[in-house]
């Protein structure tokens, strides 16, 4: 299938099929509900994998999360999901085309394997799990957009007319369901750090002494959810070296990305 855009606007058609999502605003913010939200998608368009993303004003992207029905590639989408994030999207002709065009609200475009051309994203995210087809909602919320790819193996049929129907009917209750999950999961990390920078760094540092002062100061920035440059001007370093410092400070915590760090801090102790 050429890379194509369907309606712009949500209609009435299979409405019905949505109820199972009901469910899924039970589980939003919750650790469950990428599992649940998967589960009732598959009611309302079968598909092997899905992701979902958030495209902020300055173009960056966030993964926020993925899934599949296949047991064998459950680790596979994530990591895709996040190789994808981390530059892959570049590459993305459908993306690429929905950037360009401003006349939309809601979109979806259906993205064909062999219409990508040959690169490192068409090699690990289509070919190694052979995928067949992919279908993106993207929908504009404020200054953001919401992205969600579902996605088919060669194995599976193409995605038929009566499954788009579907799709254009609930894409925006998908994409709201995405949307309010980040900005929950977010609102409840911040409300984890309400104490304040000290108390952060306070904790930080009684969970593991071997950090320095500068590496304590860059974990307790990325626990406050500032960016790199952000970090860098309050410490007066360039960005390389706050680089420099995370990789120190998360290679003592043992520990790999923002996340894991996260974590760590939610299980130490903290004040009484």
């Amino acid at each position: 299938m050429d890379d194509v855009s369907f309606g712009r606007d949500s209609g009435s058609a299979c409405q019905p099929a949505l109820k199972s999502f009901v469910s899924v605003a039970a589980t939003l913010g919750e650790p469950e509900f990428p599992e649940t939200f998967g589960n009732a998608l598959n009611d309302v368009l079968p598909a092997m994998m899905y992701s979902a993303f958030r495209l902020d004003a300055g173009r960056r992207i966030r993964f926020l999360f993925a899934g599949s029905r296949v047991e064998t590639d459950r680790d596979f989408a994530g990591i895709a999901s996040s190789r994808y994030a981390g530059g892959y999207w570049k590459l993305d002709p459908a993306l690429r085309a929905v950037l360009s065009d401003n006349d939309w609200n809601t979109t979806i475009r259906a993205q064909a394997w062999d219409a990508i051309p040959p690169s490192e994203y068409r090699t690990f995210c289509y070919e190694r799990a052979r995928v067949l087809e992919r279908l993106l909602i993207c929908r504009r919320v404020g200054a953001e957009i919401i992205m969600i790819g579902l996605y088919r193996r060669h194995a599976d049929r193409p995605f038929r007319s009566s499954c788009l129907q579907k799709l254009e009917a609930g894409a925006d209750l998908l994409t709201t369901f995405a949307w309010k999950h980040q900005r929950l999961v977010a609102a409840m990390g911040s409300a984890s750090l309400r104490p304040g920078e000290d108390a952060v760094a306070r904790r930080l540092a009684a969970a593991n002494g071997q950090l320095s002062a500068r590496e304590l100061a860059v974990c307790t920035g990325l626990l406050l959810g500032r960016s790199t440059k952000e970090i860098a001007r309050g410490l007066g370093v360039m960005p390389s070296s706050v680089v420099t410092f995370r990789k120190r400070a998360f290679l003592k915590l043992e520990i790999a990305t923002r996340a894991d760090l996260v974590r760590f801090y939610e299980r130490s102790p903290g004040d009484d």
